[in-house]
């Protein structure tokens, strides 16, 4: 019982991240890009895409300020070269360094 709760939470997930994948750029493109390249409109954008991508990068910004986020870290591959996970950046209150 346990098992089939697991995958259902697991496919709802799934549904709710795919989704966006395969219906986002209809609403970019159009319904009908690949056959009338008219329907793609560029350069008709809303200028409040502007203000959400810079306010998105703020945010970021700032929350790598206030959780102290080193600026040179390793990269996953050499992390599973070395067999070495630094656990100190995800959890940096919790494990002793």
């Amino acid at each position: 019982l346990f098992s089939i709760a697991i995958g259902l939470m697991v496919g709802l997930l799934c549904y709710v991240i795919l989704w966006p994948v395969g219906n986002i750029p209809d609403y970019w493109t159009g319904k009908g890009y690949p056959i009338d390249i008219s329907t793609t409109k560029l350069g008709h954008g809303k200028p409040i895409w502007v203000a959400v991508t810079t306010s998105a990068g703020l945010l970021l910004g700032i929350t790598k300020k206030l959780i102290h986020y080193p600026e040179k870290t390793e990269t996953f591959i050499k992390q599973v070269q070395t067999n070495r996970v630094d656990y100190s950046l995800f959890f940096p209150k919790t494990v002793a360094t």
